[in-house]
């Protein structure tokens, strides 16, 4: 059985693009294009892994979503897309003791982002998680 994944974005284009490849490699996408969205797909559709953006209506929309979400379901494979390193200067990192304890995701990934790089943070995680 393939892995879900709730793919989450106000970028259509981000959404139909990763959509597709992450289709492509075997995966089940469910798409949601705000916070709000992502936490009835969260109760719903049950999925392995989230793949959000950090920023929607508020600047820490997607760390609050990343919350609520590990509420849900503890075991769920959090990964936060943010450019806040490329905007703002700040640099997220769960690697970190202290940020671990309020970020509430497995990893963070910094836009611009490749496909590569989702895919295989995904692999290492999905490795570690079994």
């Amino acid at each position: 059985m393939s892995k879900i994944v709730l793919l989450v974005d106000k970028d259509q284009e981000f959404l139909n693009k990763v959509s597709k490849k992450l289709t492509g490699d075997g995966y089940s996408v469910v798409l949601a294009k705000n916070e709000e969205d992502a936490i009835k797909e969260l109760k719903s559709i049950k999925p392995d892994i989230m793949i959000s953006e950090i920023i929607f209506d508020r600047p820490d929309g997607g760390l609050a979503l990343a919350y609520h979400a590990k509420k849900i379901n503890p075991k769920l494979i959090i990964v936060l897309i943010s450019d806040l390193e490329n905007r703002c200067g700040i640099r997220l990192d769960v690697m970190q003791t202290e940020q671990k304890k309020w970020i509430h995701a497995d990893a963070i990934l910094s836009k611009p982002v490749r496909y590569e790089q989702i895919i295989s943070t995904l692999a290492r995680l999905e490795t570690v998680t079994k």
